[in-house]
C-alpha cells in the first residue's frame, strides 16, 4: 500500500545555521536510471517557480539550492498541487533537500520548486534535483 503524502512528509529534520535540510524516511526502493535536472532563476526578475517535467514516476533522491550571495529565502515543495514543506533559509549559500520521495506522474501534477525573491532580491539561486527515473 502507497504512503499518502503526509505519512511521506511525517519524518523531517531541520538544521540552522544557515543551512536548511528536510530528511523524508519511507520504504522506497532503488532500481531505475539516474538523472539530473538543473535550473537557474534570478530572483531580482521573480521567485523561482519549478515543476519537474520527467513525465513519469521518478524517485527524488535530493534536491540542493545553491545562491551566489548569502541570503533570506522561503523554500518550498508542492506535491498534488498542495504545499507540502516550507522553510525559510536564512543568511545562507545553500540549501538542501535529502531523502526518498516517490513522485507518481500519474496521480496530477509532479514535484513543484519554488523559492521567493525576498531578503537578498539580486541573488541567483541555482536548483539541482538528483532523481531516479523508475
Amino acid at each position: 500500500m502507497s504512503k499518502t503524502i503526509n505519512e511521506r512528509f511525517r519524518d523531517m529534520e531541520s538544521t540552522t545555521m544557515g543551512v536548511s535540510s528536510l530528511r523524508v524516511v519511507g520504504n522506497l526502493s532503488s532500481t531505475g536510471t539516474t538523472i539530473q535536472l538543473t535550473t537557474t532563476q534570478d530572483l531580482s526578475t521573480g521567485a523561482l517557480d519549478y515543476t519537474t517535467a520527467v513525465g513519469s514516476n521518478f524517485i527524488v533522491k535530493g534536491i540542493y539550492f545553491s545562491f551566489d550571495s548569502a541570503t533570506t529565502q522561503d523554500i518550498s515543495l508542492e506535491y498534488l498541487e498542495s504545499i507540502t514543506f516550507v522553510e525559510t533559509a536564512t543568511s545562507a549559500l545553500s540549501a538542501k533537500i535529502d531523502g526518498d520521495l516517490t513522485v507518481f506522474a500519474g496521480e496530477g501534477s509532479e514535484l513543484t520548486i519554488k523559492c521567493t525573491n525576498n531578503g537578498t532580491p539580486a541573488v541567483t539561486v541555482t536548483v539541482t534535483l538528483d532523481v531516479e527515473v523508475s
